[in-house]
């Protein structure tokens, strides 16, 4: 999950000579709090979002039988 970069807050994986992960346990720490500190605003809006769909499907399916012959 962390190759494809999906928490933006996270920081670059680092690599050593040996291929292995080196994680900067202060930097993603801090990274992660930050995350966790945005993901409620995240769920609200798209709670929000996700209400207003049915009224959008029914002006939509409105429209749309109104314009049929």
């Amino acid at each position: 999950m962390r190759r494809e970069n999906r928490f933006a807050a996270l920081p670059i994986l680092q690599f050593d000579t040996q291929d292995r992960e080196v994680v900067d346990l202060v930097a993603h720490h801090g990274a992660l709090v930050k995350e966790l500190e945005t993901a409620p605003l995240y769920i609200a809006q798209l709670s929000h979002e996700l209400r207003q769909l049915p009224s959008q499907v029914k002006r939509l399916t409105n429209s749309r039988s109104k314009s049929e012959p």
